[in-house]
């Protein structure tokens, strides 16, 4: 499922349409999610480690070598994107 879940999302941001091609995973999704209150939410030593030692305990999605390279490779398109977009509206602000 996480795998699928991981595609459809390469999927859904190289096609650039979030509305129509978006998975509907709510039925696979986790039942309930857990927060924290504020009183768990100590910057204490001792609650970062916790925190740290909780994500560190996160599987990792799987991923294979060629949707890595995709993601990568979108990447990369995104940030070219912006850049080109930042120096068009440097160009036209100085205009």
């Amino acid at each position: 499922m996480q795998e699928q879940v991981a595609i459809n999302a390469l999927n859904v941001a190289e096609n650039r349409n979030v509305a129509r091609d978006a998975p509907d995973v709510r039925e696979e999704a986790p039942a309930a999610m857990e927060f924290m209150t504020e009183e768990e939410q100590g910057d204490d030593p001792e609650s970062i480690q916790r925190w740290i030692e909780e994500l560190r305990a996160i599987p990792a999605l799987p991923i294979t070598p060629e949707q890595e390279a995709a993601l990568f490779a979108w990447r990369q398109k995104v940030k070219e994107f912006n850049v080109e977009a930042v120096r068009r509206q440097m160009e036209e602000g100085i205009r």
